[in-house]
Order: C-alpha cells, then sequence, then structure tokens
C-alpha cells in the first residue's frame, strides 16, 4: 500500500542514501520505466522510476533492467539535460503521492542550473514529467490535455499543476490533545474508518482499515493514532506480506496483519529493499502464472484431444456388434443355396440360432449366392479386426486420458516454479510441448525434492511431478516401505519409509490424507489404497507416473495436510 506516509517514509531513506549522488547513465527500460546509474563517494547504485500502471514506483533496484540499443525520445532527452547532474534532494508534495528529484546540472553554456523530476504515483495516472528551474514543462512520460485531451495539462512548455488533493489534516502536526478532539472514544467500527479516511492525508483506505480494526479490540482510536505517529516518526518497519509459498500480496510501512491463514509479514532492511523485492517477487509470478497457463492449456487441449477421439473410437467399436449378424447370415446363405432366386434381393429363411425364428437377409442381386455369404463373412472379419484393434486403441487412449488427468491434479497443487519447471520438461519429454532450441535436457539428480512431512515419527514423501513419482516409487523406495494412492482417482504417489518400524493405523490415515490432498478427489471421503512399494510394478511403456499394484487396502479419509511439512 503505496501511500502518503509510505511515500514520506521513502524519501527520508533515498535522501539519507542518494544526495549528493551523480548520474552516471540514463536509460529508457520500457516506455514507462527509467532507469538511472548513480554514484558518489562510497556508493554506486541504479534508481529506478517507473509509471507503469499497477508497478508505478521509485527505488533503488538490484536488478539490472534491459537497455534498449536504440534509446526512446525520452530518454535521448533527459541524457541531453540530466548527463552528470547531481541529485541534490527528494521532496515530497505535502503527503500526497508526489515525489521530485531536485537536480544541479549545468546549461549548454556551462551555467549552473537546477531543474526538478517529478514522479505523480496515481496508478493508471502516473507520470515522469521533467521541469526547469520555474517549474515550466520541458517533456514528460505520458503527455496529457490539449484540445484533443481535455484535462490537466502536461506538455512541453506548460506550467506545471499539481495535482488536485482534497483539503485533509497531517497526522504528525497534530496533539494528542487535538487527536483525541477530532477521535472521541465513541467513534468505533465503520464510523472510526470515516473519520481516519476523510479527515487525514497521506492515509490510503487499507490503513485506515487497519487502524479502525485496532480500536475495536479496546484501544481508543486516538490511541491507536498516536502510536501510529510514534511509529511514522521512528521510520516505520518496511514489511512485506506474502502467500505460504512466498508470492508477494502486499507491502506497508508497519507490519500487515495476515488476510489468510499461510500468510506472514516478514520484515525488509529498507524501502528500497522492500520495494525492489515486492515488484521482482509480483513480475516473477506473473511470469509463473503465465507458465502455468501455457502448460494448463496445452495439458487441457491435449485432454480434450484425445476424450473426442476416444468418444469417436467407443462409437465405431459399438458399431462392430453387429459382427456376429455378418457371420450367421453368411452362413445362413450357405445353408441355403438351393433356395436363393438369382436377381433376389433378400432371402427369407429359418434362422437355426435362434430357434428356427423366420429371418429376412439382405442380398446383392448383383452377385450370385455364394458371393453373397463370402460378402457377409468378409464384413464379419473386418469388423472382428476392427473390434480388436478399436479396444486395443481405447485402451491406449484411456490411459494417456489417465496420465493426463494425473498432471492437471499435480498441477493444481503446483506453486513453485521449480515444480512448474520439472512438469513442463516432463510434458516436453512426453512430447506434449516442444523444449525451447538450444536447452538440454536438464539432469535428474538435480531435480527438486519432493514434499516432506515428519508423522509421528515417519517421513512421509509425496511427489510433485510423475516423473518424480517414478523416481520416488520406482528407485528411491524400499519394497518394504508403504506406497499409498487415491483409488480410481488422479493424483500423486505417498511413501511412508518405514526404517523397520511398523506404523499405526494413524500414520497411515495421515499419509492417506496427504495423497488425498494432492489428488483431484474433492470433497467428502475419499478412498486411498495402500500395499508395500514391492508390489506396485510399472507395465512396459507406460507413461510416468502410471503402475499397477496388487494385495492392497484402502481406507477413507478426508483431505488434509499435517502441521509439519518442509
Amino acid at each position: 500500500m503505496q501511500d502518503g506516509i509510505f511515500i514520506t517514509l521513502l524519501a527520508r531513506e533515498l535522501n539519507r542514501t542518494l544526495a549528493g549522488t551523480h548520474i552516471e547513465k540514463i536509460f529508457q527500460p520500457s516506455k514507462e520505466e527509467l532507469c538511472f546509474v548513480l554514484s558518489k563517494r562510497g556508493f554506486s547504485g541504479r534508481l529506478l522510476l517507473s509509471a507503469r500502471q499497477g508497478a508505478a514506483r521509485i527505488h533503488i533496484t538490484q536488478t539490472a533492467p534491459q537497455n534498449p540499443a536504440s534509446p526512446p525520445m525520452f530518454c535521448m532527452l533527459l541524457r541531453k539535460y540530466l548527463a552528470k547532474s547531481k541529485i541534490t534532494a527528494f521532496t515530497q508534495l505535502g503527503l500526497d503521492r508526489v515525489l521530485t528529484l531536485e537536480l544541479d546540472t549545468q546549461s549548454e553554456l556551462g551555467e549552473s542550473a537546477r531543474l526538478f523530476l517529478t514522479l505523480e504515483l496515481f496508478g493508471a495516472k502516473s507520470n515522469i514529467i521533467l521541469m526547469n528551474h520555474d517549474g515550466r514543462i520541458i517533456d514528460a512520460v505520458k503527455r496529457t490535455g490539449g484540445a484533443d485531451s481535455p484535462g490537466r495539462l502536461i506538455l512541453p512548455g506548460a506550467v506545471y499543476q499539481p495535482p488536485a488533493s482534497p483539503a485533509r489534516l497531517d497526522v504528525r502536526s497534530l496533539s494528542n490533545a487535538e487527536l483525541e478532539r477530532l477521535f472521541p472514544d465513541e467513534i468505533t467500527g465503520d464510523g472510526a474508518f470515516s473519520a481516519l479516511s476523510e479527515t487525514l492525508a497521506g492515509f490510503s483506505p487499507a490503513v485506515c482499515r487497519v487502524l479502525a480494526r485496532k480500536a475495536e479490540n479496546g484501544l481508543p482510536l486516538s490511541q491507536v493514532l498516536a502510536e501510529h505517529i510514534s511509529l511514522i516518526s521512528q521510520d516505520g518497519q518496511p514489511m512485506l506480506l506474502q502467500t505460504e509459498s512466498g508470492e508477494p500480496i502486499d507491502f506497508s510501512y508497519f507490519p500487515l496483519p495476515p488476510r489468510e491463514p499461510g500468510q506472514r509479514a516478514l520484515p525488509c532492511p529498507g524501502y528500497s529493499a522492500l520495494l525492489d523485492s515486492f515488484y521482482a517477487g509480483q513480475e516473477a509470478a506473473i511470469r509463473k502464472k503465465a507458465k502455468a497457463a501455457d502448460i494448463l492449456r496445452c495439458v487441457n487441449t491435449s485432454r480434450e484431444r484425445v476424450a473426442k477421439k476416444l468418444q469417436s473410437q467407443r462409437g465405431e467399436l459399438a458399431a462392430c456388434g453387429d459382427r456376429e449378424k455378418h457371420r450367421i447370415f453368411g452362413e445362413l446363405i450357405t445353408a441355403n443355396l438351393w433356395r436363393v432366386e438369382k436377381g433376389a434381393p433378400v432371402l427369407d429363411a429359418e434362422d437355426y440360432y435362434n430357434g428356427n425364428q423366420p429371418v429376412r437377409i439382405p442380398l446383392d442381386p448383383l452377385l450370385t449366392p455364394a458371393q453373397n455369404a463370402e460378402r457377409h463373412f468378409r464384413r464379419y472379419k473386418k469388423l472382428q479386426t476392427a473390434q480388436e484393434f478399436l479396444t486395443r486403441l481405447i485402451a491406449d487412449g484411456e490411459r494417456e486420458l489417465e496420465y493426463l488427468e494425473s498432471v492437471l491434479a499435480l498441477l493444481e497443487h503446483t506453486d513453485t516454479q521449480e515444480g512448474m519447471d520439472e512438469i513442463r520438461e516432463e510434458l516436453a519429454a512426453q512430447r506434449y510441448l516442444k523444449r525451447p532450441v538450444g536447452r538440454k535436457q536438464p539432469k535428474k539428480s538435480a531435480s527438486f525434492p519432493p514434499h516432506e512431512f515428519l508423522i509421528e515419527g515417519f517421513r512421509v514423501l509425496a511427489g510433485r511431478s510423475n516423473t518424480q513419482n517414478d523416481r520416488l516409487t520406482l528407485r528411491q523406495a524400499r519394497g518394504t516401505d508403504i506406497w499409498l494412492h487415491t483409488k480410481n482417482i488422479p493424483g500423486t504417489h505417498v511413501i511412508i519409509e518405514l526404517n523397520g518400524k511398523t506404523p499405526p493405523d494413524s500414520v497411515i490415515e495421515k499419509a492417506a490424507a496427504i495423497a488425498a490432498y494432492y489428488s483431484k478427489g474433492g470433497r467428502g471421503k475419499i478412498a486411498v489404497d495402500y500395499c508395500p512399494v514391492k508390489h506396485v510394478k510399472k507395465p512396459a511403456g507406460a507413461k510416468p507416473g502410471m503402475v499397477v499394484y496388487e494385495g492392497y487396502n484402502t481406507v477413507y479419509v478426508t483431505a488434509g495436510l499435517p502441521a509439519t511439512a518442509t
């Protein structure tokens, strides 16, 4: 939550670190982003400035953004005006999300000059604006206004007008007595939220909501604010809110309460480090989701193709059910050759396979009786061959569909880049995806580990991909270990390592719950089969993760994970 107070604390940090630095290089990685290479005695680094919607910010970055071979016009303009200039200060407009770099530079005539580079951090309306010493705009990343675009004028030559903001109070200037007067004890709940958001400048709605919630827990709202002001005066505490798997959710200058179970708030060493970590993680999450969507689309397309083919093959197989009729017709024609009239379209005979019931057999008038009999025999043999062939094709298709369903089950629970890469490599090996040109197949020894749990002293492992399931069950596990898998439901392999011990029923049930969790089993009681690993075999030519087993027992459990996992 990058509100006015956050910008205040960020500006303090940037002033301490970057005031007095010189701009050595300027490049523009994208249309709405700039990167300055800065240096001074004892410091060198990069400053990122972004007006990109959803990612508008300014901070020191440890990453190295791309430097395009052909710089955009705005980048060329900045190089003309700001090359070798010195950053003297970062100043904020009140408590608005407007931050200005004050720069000392030299004119083309070698005279000292003062320029200003202002960042407006307002979502889709974010901008980066270069101005001269009297506030006249030189240029901006986004030009706005004019005859064709009504609104605030951001054009070269125009005098810069700050964005309008409602008149609200600066909480830092309020005494305890003023806080008690403005926010009496009887204000709670929605009233507290409204009072905060309508009275104080620089507070985002999310921060107002958190503070109002604190006041609901027994503390007077004025006291909550007094403690908050004290935190701000001490530079706050940069905090990053993450999911259980490490994906960034939000950030702030004070500890954020988790929104869902499993989330955690982590302190960061500074505000630049916080923003750099958050947006790097956010972009990594976006790339991961794009990869996941690519894999999911591939698997779903393949599954639909296989399912459609199976439907067609099953229809053809059903048509093969008439094959016995053609054999009987051929035999009845052969037994009644003497009764068939030349050129007759049908033969009326008695079906001695069906209690001599009368039957009408279609004939080809252009064929002899013997040829008609042979035609039905050929049709019977053709359908018989087709049935055998289709039966094999359908069995192969059902196995392929089962494999694709297992991949989908694993994808549902894959929340790491390593897991996504493992599944992608598996699909590439099975020719569902193409490997990028030049990429070598990774060594299996470098594969990341399976899910690991400790249940009542027993180590329990669960595969993250089908290739890992094969390694886990067929190579890593001992024959006496226990193997678990959901019954007739796609899912992962789970292994209980015994090490000579006998597990109680509670361990088997908890391990079965893990198998149910990493499956497409859904809700309610789920059947999970288990047996010694030595009873699990992999058929020749079977796809990754596909096995057969015998000598098993079944337990019914509710899906879930134990508390201890690595």
